[in-house]
């Protein structure tokens, strides 16, 4: 299966009538070259307001219930049957986000990210009109893959991409808004911007698609530069700093997750860290762990009600009792550190597409301690 990631570049600096125009020209452009999974400029609605803080400029945000350019962009999606992570200025009440609505092929909206990480300098006073958001960051199951979807800022942040990794992700996408830096007119931050994004593909062994601005609005000189890295970080497709258009690249979609596959011991120390962690805090506050058979039973009962609805896709039979005879003889502490792993794979062997894999990992165990590393590296791939 092919996943096609396509980035959307153009100058925003006119109204928001021409400004949804021109994007919407991009994704048409990039739906008729292939392109499934777009990834569009950060606030494209107008050009870049949080330049200087003014006060008026707090109505142009929207509930996402009821926000026009949102609504537009979900009919777009359904026609053209693309996946559009739609960077919009949002109001929740008392408060405003800088927030992306993930629409997927369908049109449907999978939900919403809030921007964690927000700027207060020169040029890019944020924190004056958006409040930092707080719904994590988040993983969506789209018609042709699962992405993590970071905001600017969040993409010079190692943290987030590593989130967005072990929540399953399969490709990572940043809207942008960046430009020259006011205090520092003579330094060139593209090519850092670039490099610290390619860091994040390398690290996570997936693609990394980042769509940016370009022109003058009000001083600020916006380089363009969109691009689409693969996995080894080379940049497969992009725009220069003054190219309006789309870049799109194709990705074997089974050759992607197997890299990810290939790549699980270089996350799973971090998993492992986590539960032995959690074991010891437990066991600090006198609470004693033990797998709970029912609740077990309970979570496959679960996974088989999931495939039942869906069956297309592949259906595996979790190795239960091979593991439950074997757990009484691991020992408190591994027994606890097993709970934790095991209810993990379970909650994602009922979302992952590709659950064979969980059969083929795990069938590789000869004894309890390898056969719980192997359910670690499940558990981790597990994850959507």
């Amino acid at each position: 299966m092919t996943l096609a990631i396509g980035v959307v570049q153009c100058a925003l600096g006119g109204s928001l009538t021409d400004n949804v125009a021109a994007v919407e020209r991009g994704i048409r452009g990039a739906a008729a070259q292939g392109a499934q999974i777009l990834c569009l400029p950060e606030l494209f609605e107008g050009p870049y307001f949080p330049q200087a803080q003014r006060e008026e400029l707090l109505e142009l945000a929207h509930p996402i219930d009821d926000h026009p350019t949102l609504e537009r962009m979900r009919v777009l999606a359904r026609e053209l049957s693309v996946v559009l992570p739609v960077s919009l200025f949002e109001r929740a009440g008392p408060v405003c986000f800088n927030s992306v609505a993930v629409v997927d092929a369908d049109g449907a909206l999978l939900g919403v990210y809030r921007k964690s990480h927000i700027p207060d300098g020169p040029g890019y006073q944020e924190k004056f009109y958006f409040r930092p958001g707080g719904s994590g960051f988040r993983v969506w199951r789209t018609r042709y893959g699962r992405i993590g979807v970071g905001i600017c800022w969040d993409q010079w942040f190692p943290e987030a991409a590593r989130c967005m990794a072990l929540l399953g992700a399969e490709a990572l996408l940043y809207p942008t808004a960046i430009g020259s830096e006011p205090e520092h007119p003579d330094e060139d931050s593209e090519p850092p911007w670039r490099r610290v994004m390619i860091g994040h593909a390398v690290a996570n062994a997936m693609p990394v698609a980042a769509a940016n601005r370009l022109g003058d609005e009000g001083g600020l000189r916006f380089f363009g530069s969109s691009f689409v890295a693969d996995a080894r970080g080379e940049r497969v497709a992009g725009l220069g700093r003054t190219e309006e258009g789309v870049a799109v690249a194709r990705f074997d979609r089974e050759v992607a997750l197997r890299r990810i596959l290939d790549r699980t011991d270089f996350r799973t120390g971090i998993v492992c860290k986590l539960f032995r962690r959690r074991a010891r805090v437990a066991r600090g506050l006198g609470h004693h762990f033990r797998l709970d058979v029912v609740e077990l039973g309970e979570g496959i009962a679960h996974a088989r009600t999931f495939f039942e609805h869906h069956p297309s896709v592949h259906q595996v039979e979790l190795p239960r009792n091979r593991f439950l005879g074997q757990c009484d003889v691991i020992g408190p502490e591994r027994k606890a550190l097993a709970n934790g792993v095991i209810r993990f794979a379970i909650a994602g062997i009922a979302r992952h597409v590709c659950t064979g894999r969980l059969e083929r990992v795990c069938g590789k165990a000869e004894s309890c301690e390898e056969l719980f590393d192997r359910f670690c590296i499940a558990a981790n791939l597990c994850l959507s």
